[in-house]
């Protein structure tokens, strides 16, 4: 395993962001990326996040060209390897010092996750930036140093998961605080939707209409507060 990272200017964040749409949705039904809440796609929706935070994003592993109007597509080499193929092809393609992967399906994540996750990088420099939910790691929203690249190419090897390889990592190296504890000390705004609803996944048309209940929360919740 690579070791921490070594300090340099806190002041700048090298960063690209990566969307991770390269899954069969095979109990969703159809390409989830396209998907309408709030009557727009979902990759357009996580594009949106990105530039939220100041990130430009590419796609990484979606299959055929369906998306390739709405960002770079970054082939995926490995497409039966899940996330972690995605994820692999993303630092093998970026020249950025930072990289930051969401996954498609994951449209509840507020910005000022992607924002605090960001800013722990810079200020720990630890390899491998996630987050705890009730103590339980979550793979994802993660930012990952580059020196990650020679871990996520073993893991990938020997058909590895993504929450495994976080783990693998030295504390130094993994900086995964629990949501509840950035929140409770003001790190994150209060939001109306519990943090583990931050990070459900749109696997099934159901999920996604639960989503639209959510996001329409936060939506009122925002006007409410203008």
């Amino acid at each position: 395993m690579p070791d921490p990272v070594p300090h340099g200017d806190e002041d700048a964040l090298s960063a690209e962001g990566f969307i991770l749409a390269g899954g069969y949705a095979s109990r969703f039904g159809s390409d989830k990326s396209l998907a309408l809440l709030d009557q727009r796609p979902l990759i357009a929706l996580m594009l949106d996040l990105f530039a939220s935070v100041g990130l430009t994003a590419r796609i990484a592993g979606a299959r055929g060209d369906a998306l390739a109007g709405f960002a770079p597509i970054i082939p995926d080499e490995h497409p039966a390897s899940g996330p972690l193929s995605g994820i692999h092809a993303g630092l093998r393609a970026s020249s950025a010092e930072w990289s930051v992967f969401l996954p498609v399906d994951m449209p509840l994540i507020p910005s000022a996750l992607l924002f605090c996750l960001q800013r722990r990088a810079r200020l720990t420099r630890a390899v491998v930036t996630c987050q705890r939910v009730s103590g339980r790691l979550q793979p994802f929203p993660v930012v990952l140093h580059c020196s990650a690249l020679p871990a996520v190419t073993a893991a990938l090897a020997q058909s590895s998961g993504c929450s495994r390889l976080w783990q693998s990592f030295a504390p130094g190296q993994l900086d995964a605080p629990c949501l509840e504890s950035l929140l409770q000390s003001a790190q994150l705004p209060a939001d109306p939707i519990t943090p583990s609803l931050w990070l459900h996944s749109a696997n099934t048309q159901a999920d996604l209409v639960l989503m639209r209940y959510f996001f329409a929360l936060r939506a009122k919740s925002r006007t409410l507060e203008m």
